[in-house]
């Protein structure tokens, strides 16, 4: 049984996530960036990461993309996230729905996960694309 990365997961993350980068939209790259941070936050922020350090993890985001389009989708009917069309492409916002979801929240994993979010968002949400791509990159080759 998988228990990480699964569409939903990666829908209530990137809830969270958009929860504490409002008002701005997020494309589904810089949501998955964003995520990546706070999952393995030890090497961006120095607090321990969610999930355990496994060899190669920035492999995810070849095989986590259509999970992560998912659970997106599933927040959407759900009214937890919104979605606006800009220069062609659909960017993301929290919805209407989003504070009170994230916050019956109340296990230690998603406490844990909200913290991150917000210290992720905090530091890095307003990092671009690329700028998030280069740090990702950066920081794996270093191996930090």
């Amino acid at each position: 049984m998988k228990i990480y990365n699964t569409p939903t997961e990666l829908g209530i993350r990137a809830s969270i996530l958009l929860n504490y980068i409002s008002p701005n939209y997020a494309t589904i790259n810089k949501i998955s960036y964003l995520d990546y941070i706070a999952i393995y936050s030890k090497n961006y922020t120095g607090i321990e990461s969610l999930h355990p350090e496994v060899p190669m993890h920035q492999m995810e985001f070849l095989l986590r993309y259509e999970a992560l389009k998912s659970g997106l989708i599933q927040m959407i009917k759900k009214g937890i996230v919104n979605t606006e069309i800009l220069n062609n492409e659909i960017h993301y916002k929290k919805g209407e729905n989003t504070f009170s979801f994230i916050h019956l929240l109340d296990n230690k994993y998603h406490t844990d996960l909200i913290v991150k979010c917000q210290i992720v968002a905090e530091r890095f949400g307003h990092l671009n694309e690329n700028e998030l791509y280069e740090l990702i990159l950066s920081s794996e080759v270093l191996g930090k």
